[in-house]
């Protein structure tokens, strides 16, 4: 963690009203983000003595915030680029900003990061851009509008000066920030991980000897002696869990003892909610449905996943692609679409494989060759699990927090 200046104690004649605490602000759509994206960041700051405050959408994870010491701000977000709504969004933000006196407010996501730049503009805050992922790399996986995709480096290259740092998961982002949007590149800078980092104390394969992880298996209906093909993440098609699903029928079909296991679900928030229920329809056409376990929603993942042998994760998109490092870390081996955010979180060959992102065959080879030769396998969890000490959650705060003392300097004499 960086060096924190102590607080200074002024001569008693020359007192005055002392240095208030400084003042963070995070801004996300939805509620969702607070466990993974916001709090923990947070905690961190209120350790280190600042104050801190979440603005987003209403939603079950609020509550979370409870007996934290961090605020809660409702701000209701339109998902949709284009929608009217934003303006009021705008206007909510420059009143919050204002009323708040926040020395920086941390944006998290394209709107918020968009809208929250533009009030922070408007209110002289120091802002902090936490880019998970961009336009500038492949195209949010076909699904933007052209327009957008022209409008995006506009956007950017026009809020760049408001930026005061920003943060980007991968190093193709970061480039492209430099690049295409015309942030200063020393205020710029790669993460390499995700979410809040790894959190390894929780990521540790140590925990799950071959006992616990057979239990987890016979749990999730794995016929003895099956191999295991995990997923997680969102039900939706650009995550390619319907080319999984084809992959895997491929795999079945070459005659491979496999399981199937998928986490995860759909938040009523989405707006594909087709594509899982093609995937229940798809699984029951192909005479699947002993083969594959629908694991829903996992609080606690980490045994699941050590459950796993290989990781497939086919997104068509991926800021960074954060589950492949908490695989990785737990020694899975993983097989990823290959985009900006699985080549930032993937060594191909190394800790996994890349295939073309939408090519359930060549999914299916890739996930053949892993299941096929149990030694490759072995040899790319281990380098994956030694790579994950680069990625904790100790390092990235370490270099978060160093960033919140560049924006607001400790010792700031102005603060009052």
């Amino acid at each position: 963690m960086s060096t924190r200046a102590p607080a200074r104690s002024a001569p008693a004649e020359a007192a005055a009203a002392p240095a208030r605490p400084r003042r963070a602000l995070h801004v996300a759509t939805l509620s969702l983000a607070i466990p993974r994206q916001m709090l923990p960041i947070a905690r961190a700051l209120v350790r280190d003595g600042w104050e801190v405050d979440i603005a987003c959408g209403r939603g079950p994870h609020v509550a979370e915030l409870e007996g934290t010491g961090v605020g809660y701000i409702p701000v209701e977000f339109s998902r949709k680029m284009g929608s009217a709504r934003h303006l009021a969004t705008l206007a909510r933000l420059v009143g919050v900003l204002r009323r708040g006196r926040y020395d920086v407010v941390h944006l998290h996501g394209p709107i918020p990061s968009l809208l929250g730049r533009l009030a922070a503009r408007a209110t002289g805050t120091p802002v902090l851009h936490h880019a998970r992922g961009t336009f500038f790399t492949d195209g949010l996986g076909g699904r933007a509008d052209p327009l957008l995709l022209w409008l995006y480096p506009r956007l950017e290259r026009m809020l760049a000066p408001s930026t005061g740092w920003t943060l980007t998961l991968g190093a193709e982002d970061a480039r492209y920030m430099v690049e295409r949007g015309r942030h200063p590149a020393e205020r710029v800078t790669c993460l390499g991980v995700g979410g809040c980092g790894l959190d390894l104390q929780a990521w540790n394969p140590g925990r799950f000897d071959a006992a616990a992880r057979e239990r987890r298996r016979q749990e999730l209906g794995v016929p003895p002696g099956a191999r295991v093909v995990g997923f997680v993440g969102r039900m939706v098609a650009e995550k390619g869990i319907l080319e999984l699903v084809e992959a895997f029928r491929e795999v079945r079909a070459a005659g491979r003892d496999a399981h199937l296991v998928v986490v995860g679900g759909v938040d009523p928030s989405e707006r594909d909610k087709e594509t899982a229920r093609e995937v229940h329809e798809r699984v029951a056409r192909y005479g699947l449905e002993g083969a594959v376990t629908f694991a829903g929603l996992v609080d606690a993942p980490q045994s699941t996943v050590a459950a796993f042998d290989v990781l497939a994760l086919p997104s068509y998109r991926e800021a960074l692609g954060q589950v492949l490092l908490e695989a990785g870390a737990m020694g899975i081996p993983v097989v990823a679409a290959s985009n900006a955010g699985t080549r930032a979180a993937v060594i191909d060959g190394g800790t996994g494989l890349l295939v073309p992102p939408r090519d359930a065959g060549a999914l299916a080879a890739a996930l053949l060759r892993l299941l096929d030769d149990p030694e490759l396998a072995a040899r790319m969890g281990a380098t994956a699990a030694a790579r994950a000490q680069e990625h904790s959650r100790e390092r990235f705060m370490r270099t978060v927090l160093e960033v919140y003392d560049r924006l607001a300097p400790p010792d700031a004499s102005a603060r009052h």
